[in-house]
């Protein structure tokens, strides 16, 4: 793939398959909200992503700037309403809320 926005869809088409906005209480990629860049070029590797492991780092970043993305420490989700409502959810399930994160997601969603 040449085209950035082609790999940047693609891109945000695999998260959003591989993630769902259905809280579980599980705060990390093992779970149904979020997934991760490392996740993801893992599975390009083994050609489950139709993207090179190099193309998903710069989407990644793309993607995060232009607000389609939302990234906490590695983890990444869309950035839907329904998504960052379950991340909220989530949070408040985990036993350990993160704060700066729902701060994060609330500022998202004031911007929406």
């Amino acid at each position: 793939m040449t085209d950035t926005q082609t790999v940047d869809d693609t891109l945000f088409e695999v998260v959003t398959k591989r993630t769902e906005p259905t809280p579980d209480g599980v705060t990390n990629a093992e779970g149904n909200i979020w997934t991760s860049q490392t996740r993801l070029k893992q599975e390009a590797s083994k050609g489950n992503v139709p993207c090179s492991r190099d193309e998903i780092g710069d989407a990644v970043e793309r993607l995060i700037d232009a607000g389609r993305l939302v990234s906490w420490h590695g983890l990444l989700a869309p950035v839907t309403d329904e998504h960052l409502t379950a991340i909220i959810e989530n949070e408040q399930r985990s036993g350990f809320t993160r704060k700066i994160l729902i701060s994060k997601v609330n500022k998202i969603r004031g911007g929406m």
